[in-house]
């Protein structure tokens, strides 16, 4: 992997913590995000999900994978699942809550 890899793969993981780990571990969410954002552990996981999905696909495309339909999915899906997961946070209703 060369700087930009890193420099990459770094810039996903300083996005995705500071906003991830607040929303799963304490439901919090910054400011812009309180009055879209229903269930914020949901939206924090897939996060999570998303920034791991972009990282295998940034390691994968370096290693003797890169070519590999599995690795080329499983990167893919993991970034589609979190997305998906973000979306569906914004429109899932808590039990319990009003």
């Amino acid at each position: 992997m060369d700087a930009f890899d890193w420099a990459a793969f770094a810039a996903v993981w300083i996005i995705v913590l500071p906003l991830a780990v607040p929303a799963v571990l304490r439901e919090w969410m910054v400011p812009w995000l309180r009055g879209r954002v229903v269930s914020p552990r949901i939206w924090g996981t897939g996060d999570l999900l998303l920034g791991l999905g972009l990282t295998a696909m940034n390691v994968l495309a370096h290693t003797g994978f890169a070519g590999s339909p599995p690795a080329i999915l499983g990167g893919v899906g993991t970034a589609l699942c979190g997305t998906a997961l973000m979306a569906w946070a914004q429109y899932a209703r808590r039990p319990g809550r009003s």
